[in-house]
């Protein structure tokens, strides 16, 4: 099994989306995921998330966007956690 087969098995039980984590697992490279979006072939749904075989779709399904936001701010936090960002206490910067 090569790994377009395995990410195609990764994404029919995802709606569809794998991020570039899972591409990259399954053993494609950042390059040729772009080169799949450049082809039509993949859409990006949101950042770092893909969705595969586009396609054979007419536009992005609506389980589709939603996974990959959940995906794409996982995504975002897990980076901040790691750079230690802060976030604003609510109330700091009230306005009187």
């Amino acid at each position: 099994m090569d790994a377009l087969d395995v990410v195609r098995r990764v994404a029919a039980v995802r709606d569809g989306v794998v991020t570039l984590r899972q591409a990259r697992a399954a053993g494609l490279t950042a390059h040729e995921v772009q080169r799949l979006c450049r082809a039509g072939r993949w859409r990006v749904v949101a950042r770092g998330t893909y969705l595969v075989d586009a396609d054979l779709y007419d536009g992005v399904p609506r389980a589709a966007r939603i996974r990959a936001a959940v995906a794409s701010f996982r995504a975002s936090r897990s980076r901040c956690a790691r750079n230690g960002c802060r976030t604003a206490r609510a109330g700091r910067s009230a306005v009187h």
